[in-house]
């Protein structure tokens, strides 16, 4: 079955990361250099990462232009069928 969203991580030196896909956490741990990763989504697929330098992105099938080259930059990461975009690193409380 062919899915919306297709996320592949190319991991360049150890790093923590998350990747959720339509609200289901998929991964949450570590990923030691030279894994590869593929993960696939319908709607929304977001990366957490502590250190987004360390990782290498192809969404479908683009690779992404790294958005830093500097070592231990934490990142949040939306992938939707509009493209990426960074969102906040932390998550505003909602309002009462």
């Amino acid at each position: 079955i062919e899915s919306n969203l297709e996320i592949v991580l190319l991991i360049r030196q150890n790093v923590w990361l998350k990747v959720t896909s339509d609200g289901d956490t998929l991964f949450q741990g570590r990923q030691v250099a030279g894994n590869v990763l593929t993960y696939t989504g319908e709607d929304a697929i977001t990366l957490e990462t502590g250190n987004i330098a360390a990782i290498e992105i192809i969404f479908n099938r683009q690779t992404i232009d790294p958005i830093t080259e500097v070592i231990g930059t934490a990142a949040r990461l939306l992938f939707t069928a509009d493209g990426m975009q960074q969102l906040s690193l932390i998550d505003l409380p909602e309002n009462p």
